[in-house]
């Protein structure tokens, strides 16, 4: 097993910080892998991830509710991974406490990873410290065309950290217009009404492979350079 690619989305929300999280595993044998090991609670499960110890709201969008199961420092995924490149994803999301900075968060990561894309929302007070990571500058994501810090790094083996410092002050308690519009939009599912990291989940969750793409973008897209800055004048 390997993770094709894994994004990581920092945002703001009531409460601390949001993070949104996803991986596109990948299966390189010739057998479809499930039930790999005893859950000390009960049954089986597949893969076990770990989460900050003080990660809380941990919600599982979209996902059956029977598939995950929950623990101390983690969660299992009981779901199949067949044969082949990106037959299984993974999304989670959760709260880490925060009030001003600064704070780092260390995900090792569980399994190889070809590539790792950090998201940031551009215009909140937060300040972005990816470790060993590319700045790739602001872009344009998403069907509402929302502006993201993107940072890159990769390949990683098992076991090797993604460190970010996050420093800053939390905004205020008003959204910006385009965090309101993807939360009404959004419906009112487990881990979806959750600020930025609302806007994390709807961009992985519909399908954000612009990274694949390589030079072909879509004629609506803008890239700025990491000194420049938006203006919509």
């Amino acid at each position: 097993i390997s993770i094709d690619l894994f994004h990581l989305v920092i945002g703001t929300g009531q409460g601390g910080l949001t993070v949104a999280e996803y991986y596109a595993l990948s299966n390189q044998g010739d057998r479809t892998v499930v039930n790999s090991f005893a859950l000390e609670q009960e049954g089986v499960g597949t893969l076990v991830f770990n989460l900050p110890s003080d990660a809380a709201n941990v919600s599982f969008p979209s996902a059956s509710p029977e598939r995950y199961r929950v623990f101390t420092g983690g969660f299992s995924d009981t779901g199949s991974i067949s044969p082949g490149t990106g037959t299984s994803q993974v999304v989670v999301t959760y709260i880490l406490p925060y009030e001003e900075g600064p704070l780092t968060l260390i995900r090792p990561v569980p399994f190889d990873v070809g590539e790792i894309k950090v998201f940031m929302p551009h215009q909140i007070e937060l300040q972005l410290d990816v470790r060993e990571g590319t700045e790739e500058g602001v872009k344009m994501l998403g069907s509402s065309a929302e502006a993201y810090e993107v940072y890159a790094l990769g390949p990683l083996q098992q076991g090797d950290p993604v460190e970010l410092v996050v420093t800053g002050t939390l905004p205020g308690p008003s959204l910006p217009a385009g965090e309101e519009t993807i939360i009404n939009n959004a419906g009112t599912g487990p881990g979806l009404l959750w600020g930025a990291s609302t806007l994390g989940v709807a961009l992985i969750m519909g399908g954000l492979w612009w990274w694949r793409r390589g030079e072909e973008r879509s004629a609506g897209e803008e890239v700025l350079g990491p000194g420049e800055s938006l203006d919509e004048s």
